[in-house]
């Protein structure tokens, strides 16, 4: 009998094949029962647009999907519902280009364009900013980016979170780089948003698993940047116990006929 799994993604970036094929990895032993996407499927890879109607089907079948917005989708949206220019620029300068590539093959947005990218970005009407669960014992809080150092236990102490709170779990990589871990029994905090530069350091291509010292909790960092041609990672997580396990897939060079697999 496969083991029931909830399987955690995060910071896509268009990197659809490699997104497909670590699907069907996971399945060969296990049994998806809900989906959680921590934002940022969109922009630098070549396939967004594939990637977001996968999402899209999925959130559309009969298994649970919990959508997170990123830093590129909330910048992108913001410049298609208010035509925020500053918003709009940031986008480019961050790889929207490859985005809007995955959409026509012109080289200026039209508002035909328009109206179709806010039709496939509406999956993110109702997309969260940080999403709690309790699974088995264990207490799973995702968000996008970590926030700062205390914004997670924030949330779990039951504080309401402000506007620049909230954007701070889309943007900011202070957790990440100086950490934020609480004594606080059987809590895992998960994100992305930044990612090690593996090649140049030498590294093995895993999730950041940082832990505190009697082993209970956990930070984990599960962008591996597949985007910049290191792997796409997953964190496997078993819908009964909480247990956890993490999966990755290298990233792959499409040659100019690779089909991104995503039907």
């Amino acid at each position: 009998m496969k083991k029931k799994v909830i399987a955690v993604f995060t910071d896509i970036h268009g990197c659809q094949y490699e997104h497909v094929k670590l699907i069907e990895k996971i399945k060969e032993n296990n049994e998806i029962v809900q989906y959680i996407y921590l934002g940022d499927l969109i922009d630098r890879g070549q396939w967004s647009k594939w990637v977001l109607r996968y999402v899209k089907n999925l959130m559309e079948s009969d298994t649970p999907v919990i959508l997170l917005k990123g830093n590129h989708e909330d910048k992108l949206l913001r410049w298609l519902s208010i035509r925020d220019n500053e918003a709009y620029r940031y986008w480019m300068r961050n790889g929207g280009e490859k985005t809007v590539e995955s959409f026509t093959k012109e080289e200026f947005i039209s508002e035909e364009l328009r109206n179709e990218m806010k039709e496939y970005l509406s999956i993110f009407d109702n997309a969260k900013i940080y999403h709690v669960q309790k699974i088995g014992d264990k207490t799973y809080i995702f968000s996008h980016s970590g926030g700062d150092r205390d914004t997670l236990d924030r949330i779990l102490d039951g504080e309401k979170m402000g506007g620049y709170d909230l954007e701070d779990l889309m943007y900011s990589r202070e957790r990440y780089f100086y950490g934020g871990l609480k004594e606080r029994k059987n809590t895992y905090y998960v994100f992305g948003h930044t990612s090690l530069d593996y090649k140049s350091a030498g590294l093995e291509i895993a999730p950041v698993i940082t832990k505190t010292a009697d082993g209970t909790s956990a930070d984990i960092g599960l962008d591996t940047g597949c985007c910049y041609g290191n792997a796409l990672s997953v964190l496997l997580i078993d819908s009964e116990t909480g247990e956890y396990e993490t999966v990755s897939f290298p990233y792959t060079e499409p040659p100019c006929d690779k089909e991104p697999s995503s039907d």
